[in-house]
């Protein structure tokens, strides 16, 4: 569905499943470059359940040690640490899928087709958010979101 290439060559792809059967599947997976196995990324059962058998976009943060994907059919943002493995933690934001890393690391900027766009910050505290703009008639956003860093 979608990938993201790091600057060290590591690959994070966003998945979707058109399984019509009620058994979830990993959406994310990462790997150390193009002939490299790929890592499947565990995450908590319900918030695979609410992505809804779809991740719209992937992006590693600014250090390329945190990764984020989105699911605009589960409203929800979620985020692991790609050294690790471990599961940071999700945000919710209706329709979101808009994400790229911004200057701080583990840190976010995510936009909605519903015109909001917030800040995420990851760390020790866990996953944070903070609105930035608020959802606008007028403004939709769509996957395709790039960092000008």
């Amino acid at each position: 569905r979608h990938l993201a290439r790091g600057a060290n060559g590591q690959v994070a792809m966003g998945l979707q499943s058109q399984s019509t059967s009620d058994t979830t599947h990993p959406l994310v997976g990462v790997s150390a470059g193009p002939l490299s196995h790929i890592r499947l990324l565990d995450m908590p059962h319900d918030a695979l359940n609410r992505m809804r058998g779809y991740c719209g976009s992937v992006a590693f943060d600014s250090s390329e040690t945190v990764l984020a994907a989105t699911s605009p059919r589960g409203g929800l943002a979620v985020f692991w640490n790609v050294v690790s493995g471990n599961y940071l933690g999700q945000v919710s934001l209706a329709d979101c899928c808009g994400v790229a890393p911004m200057i701080e690391h583990g840190a976010f900027v995510l936009t909605s087709g519903t015109g909001a766009v917030a800040k995420v910050e990851t760390g020790t505290n866990g996953v944070s958010h903070q609105e930035m703009q608020a959802p606008s008639a007028g403004t939709h956003w769509d996957n395709h979101l790039s960092a000008a860093l």
